[in-house]
């Protein structure tokens, strides 16, 4: 099975954010957690498709358990709490599989739009457009 996802948010009518992702099962859940983190969590593009991602197979919530910046990991008291809350889940190590998220964001305080790469793909690249 293979797929892509190219994706396109717009806000008051102009174009805000660009991405897709390649990465099988899981591309869906990767496009939808940059958008999440983008949109929803105010993170830059770096921060949101470097982010460690999430993926609900069969009955366990997968946890990627390495990731390129430490700064960005779930915490222990998130963890936690999941697990209070009756969640089954399972860290799996940084993969390409987790999806390839490419994407592109304009960054308003900068006015000036900005490229993301996915690490989980060191040949993939993400390059903003120049005046």
């Amino acid at each position: 099975m293979t797929g892509q996802s190219p994706t396109i948010l717009r806000k008051d009518g102009k174009v805000v954010l660009v991405l897709g992702s390649a990465g099988e099962r899981r591309i869906t859940s990767a496009v939808t957690e940059v958008i999440h983190h983008v949109i929803d969590r105010g993170r830059s593009a770096r921060d949101a498709v470097f982010a460690p991602r999430w993926h609900w197979q069969g009955s366990q919530l997968l946890h990627e358990s390495m990731i390129a910046d430490d700064s960005l990991a779930l915490s222990d008291a998130t963890l936690d709490e999941l697990k209070s809350r009756g969640f089954a889940f399972r860290r799996m190590p940084s993969n390409p599989y987790w999806g390839r998220v490419q994407a592109i964001a304009w960054d308003a305080a900068k006015k000036e739009w900005v490229g993301a790469a996915d690490p989980r793909n060191p040949t993939g690249s993400a390059k903003a457009p120049t005046k």
